[in-house]
């Protein structure tokens, strides 16, 4: 098997997993909290200015 069709079958493994995380989610959560959520939350960050600043830039995930 090649290194593509192996990456390929990877990512389409991590995106039927994705979707069906978010199906679940969208069943268990009522839209109404998610709203409430996304009003609540912390401001996001500007990217491209943290990436373009004169110091080391790191990326990570938490």
């Amino acid at each position: 098997m090649s290194a593509q069709t192996n990456t390929g079958a990877v990512l389409n493994r991590i995106l039927e997993a994705r979707r069906a995380e978010v199906d679940h989610r969208k069943r268990v959560l009522p839209e109404t909290a998610l709203r409430y959520g996304v009003k609540a939350a912390t401001p996001l960050r500007n990217f491209s200015a943290a990436l373009c600043r004169d110091t080391l830039n790191v990326l990570a995930e938490p």
